[in-house]
């Protein structure tokens, strides 16, 4: 089944550096940039995904890529997502959906 992947968006991973007395500056850069099906989440979908990762506030669906981990964010529309979450629902390594919060 293909699922439909509308927006683009930027997958970006910390490299941090430091500064000069040694205290972590994070410094973001472009990891991928990838299709995905960006939807906020309500009710009950909200509740389960809530149980996994707390504070998730939003889903985005994308094709499979192993190399995608909570510690990165995703940039779609001028808004910034933290990823809780890293799902392969089936176990089939063909999508992924990342649970989302949406930093204000």
């Amino acid at each position: 089944m293909t699922k439909a992947l509308p927006h683009r968006v930027r997958i970006e991973q910390d490299i941090g550096t430091q500064n000069a007395i040694g205290e972590p500056i994070p410094a973001w850069t472009v990891y991928a940039v990838v299709w995905a099906n960006v939807l906020s989440l309500q009710g009950r979908e909200l509740f389960d995904a809530q149980k996994i990762a707390a504070e998730v506030t939003s889903s985005i669906d994308m094709n499979y890529n192993a190399g995608v981990v909570p510690k990165m964010r995703v940039l779609w529309s001028g808004r910034t997502f933290d990823i809780r979450a890293v799902l392969d629902e089936t176990n089939s390594k063909e999508y992924l959906k990342l649970l989302c919060r949406e930093l204000t």
